[in-house]
């Protein structure tokens, strides 16, 4: 059986490399993810990376048992993403960059991977456009698959302030798309559908839709084709941000960053120097 978060922190604290290298393997990517999509730069996603597993190999000290793992791991992570937003301030976002979108997969055909490629980046891209708490509660609630209340932790908002700005989010994103014409174009006579119709379907999906509106809006969406495509769209945006949790961490960046954290844990485990 796979040791629990709250095991490796323990032995982490006494100074266990490999439960160092275990938690780096169980998070690494999450925490790439993060970085990419908020920062919207390779480069500061593996700087964010690093500065959320340096913090993990000198802090774990700081770890609350009562706290969810993840949930200081993405506040870590959050933190260092507004730092180097502040950095970058102005400077242009690199998610036209192919790199580290590509999954290999050698059973994959070629044309195919090419086009899940290119419906990746432009994904990230949509994603890149929308305003940072919408990018941010997208990326923890459709793409990390973080609880609500995890999310509300890490954000530091309420839950119900949460799932108000993810409903608004998942029908912005789905604009953004619809504009870049990733998907497909409503008919004709689904111009124009009512953001309530949206905004229930957002509210079907976290559990929060009382049975009986359930049933009036699947009622609606079969008869109604304008509320129907954007539903249909929804689901298939919801759909792409899961498959984004396929993406590994570049091997050099996953490889730099151990390397860095296992460092960092020696030195502070190491007893300190007095002179004489």
């Amino acid at each position: 059986m796979d040791a629990t978060d709250h095991e490796l922190i323990a032995a982490l604290k006494a100074g266990d490399a490999a439960a160092l290298d275990t938690l780096l393997a169980r998070y690494a990517p999450s925490i790439y993810r993060f970085g990419r999509t908020m920062c919207r730069n390779p480069e500061d996603a593996a700087e964010v990376l690093q500065e959320t597993m340096l913090a993990v190999a000198r802090h774990a000290d700081r770890f609350r048992e009562d706290a969810a793992f993840s949930t200081w791991l993405y506040t870590i992570a959050r933190r260092a993403c507004m730092r180097l937003s502040r950095k970058r301030s102005g400077e242009p976002a690199a998610f036209d960059d192919p790199d580290g979108l590509h999954l290999s997969d050698d059973r994959q055909d070629p044309e195919a991977q090419v086009v899940a490629d290119e419906r990746k980046r432009r994904l990230y891209a949509a994603l890149g456009a929308l305003s940072p708490d919408h990018r941010e509660v997208i990326l923890l609630r459709d793409i990390e698959q973080r609880t609500a209340r995890e999310a509300a932790e890490i954000l530091g908002i309420e839950v119900g302030a949460v799932k108000s700005r993810l409903h608004r989010a998942r029908v912005r994103l789905r604009e953004i798309l619809e504009r870049d014409e990733t998907l497909p174009p409503p008919a004709a006579d689904a111009k124009g559908a009512c953001f309530e119709v949206e905004r229930a379907l957002s509210e079907m999906i976290e559990g929060d839709l009382p049975k009986a509106a359930c049933n009036r809006l699947t009622e609606h969406v079969e008869t109604c084709p304008r509320c129907r495509a954007r539903c249909d769209a929804l689901g298939t945006i919801l759909a792409s941000c899961r498959r984004l949790t396929e993406d590994p961490v570049p091997t050099a960046v996953a490889m730099k960053v151990a390397r860095a954290a296992r460092r960092a844990l020696a030195e502070h485990m190491a007893p300190p120097w007095r002179e004489g």
